[in-house]
Parts: structure tokens; C-alpha cells; sequence
């Protein structure tokens, strides 16, 4: 793995993740039992990804009141889990593998042994996992691929929510979840490589003056 010393949300953040799956956007390729994806979805995230390499800029929009509320309360849950764990968590801003072709944001890496993805939902729903108990669904794979990007052996979900107890819960490492995320995403580069060979040669074999060709 590769640590990029950057904070999350900034431009130098936002350029590592161009053209390239990240463990959030991993839901886009497989699914939470890890099957590939067929159809529209995984269709429009190739192209989001190949317009990102083609214009060199994100067409995702990072910010805003809500995130920046839910950083609020991702800072209050380290402090937390620090008090409660006995632990410091050093805050990681992107994290790639060896070739760059995949990367995840942790909210928090402890001793280099496991990562943390931290949310910090409504009341509601983190009652309902809390109750639940162990990682909701929906996020089960974003841990996975945080797992795939470091090369660790476990990942560990926390909810926090003001009030209420904590949810902490540990994904282990699973060499078939693995393999499934390799060949997903094995299956992606070779296709945007395709994609994008095709877009060059319909954009004609000779650049325009100021044309700029971004690769990743």
C-alpha cells in the first residue's frame, strides 16, 4: 500500500481519487455478497471515472453543510473511541495500493493493525444498527475494500451518535471477498482502458493545440 500524507477534501485529495474505484464506490462493481454487477450501474460509474481521466477534474461535489456537520461528529467519535479504547488513531488521508489503481479514505488507522470507518448517523438509524448489532449492510463492503487497499486484516465500523452508546464492530478479513474485489476491479481498468482507446480514436488520431491527455 501507498499512505498519501494529504487531508481529505482537498484538491490534492480529490486528484488521487481521479479515474480510479475507491472503497466507498466499490457498491458500483459488486455487490454486498460480492457478485459482479451487470447493467446501467456499473456502466455509469466506468464513465464517471473515465470522464475524471479525460477532463483531469472531479465530477463529484465534496463539501457542503451536511459533510461538513458529519466531520463534526467524526472528530468527537475519535476522541471517543480513543477514551474508551486506550488507543490513538492517526488520521489517514488516502491510502492506494502498490499500483494505484484502487484507493479508500480511512477515517482512522490504529497502530497500522486495523482502520476505522467511522459514521455518524441520525438517531434513527443508528438505533437500528445499534440494536441490530455488528456492521450494517450497506457498509460491510466499503470495509472490505479498505481491507484490499492496506493489505490489513480487519476493519472496524463505529457509529456514533451523541448520547447514545456506541456501536463498534469488526470486519475480518475474507479471502473470497477479496478475490471477488480483484477481479472487479481487474474487470474495470480493462474495460475503461478500452473505453478510453475508443475515445481517442473518435476523437480523431491528431490532438488539438491545448489538448491534454491524463494518465493514470
Amino acid at each position: 500500500m501507498i499512505v498519501h500524507d494529504v487531508q481529505q477534501g482537498t484538491e490534492e485529495w480529490k486528484s488521487l481519487r481521479l479515474g480510479i474505484p475507491t472503497a466507498s464506490e466499490l457498491g458500483n462493481l459488486i455487490t454486498d455478497a460480492g457478485m459482479p454487477r451487470k447493467g446501467e450501474m456499473p456502466r455509469t460509474y466506468r464513465a464517471v471515472k473515465l470522464a475524471e481521466r479525460w477532463t483531469g477534474a472531479p465530477l463529484q461535489s465534496f463539501g457542503g453543510g451536511v459533510i461538513e456537520q458529519g466531520k463534526i461528529g467524526e472528530a468527537e467519535a475519535v476522541r471517543r473511541y480513543e477514551f474508551d479504547h486506550d488507543c490513538k488513531v492517526e488520521r489517514a488521508g488516502f491510502i492506494t495500493t502498490d499500483d494505484k489503481r484502487f484507493g479508500c479514505s480511512p477515517d482512522g488507522v490504529v497502530s497500522n493493525a486495523y482502520g476505522l470507518e467511522i459514521k455518524c448517523p441520525q438517531p434513527v438509524n443508528h438505533i437500528k444498527w445499534l440494536l441490530a448489532g455488528g456492521v450494517p449492510d450497506e457498509h460491510i463492503l466499503q470495509c472490505h475494500g479498505g481491507m484490499y487497499a492496506t493489505g490489513m486484516d480487519r476493519w472496524r465500523f463505529v457509529s456514533y451518535c451523541p448520547g447514545f452508546p456506541m456501536l463498534v464492530a469488526d470486519v475480518a478479513r475474507d479471502g473470497d471477498m477479496i478475490d471477488a474485489i480483484s477481479e472487479a476491479l481487474e474487470a474495470f481498468h480493462e474495460q475503461l482502458e478500452q473505453d478510453y482507446a475508443r475515445l481517442i480514436e473518435l476523437r480523431g488520431s491528431k490532438k488539438e493545440e491545448g489538448d491534454e491527455e491524463h494518465q493514470f
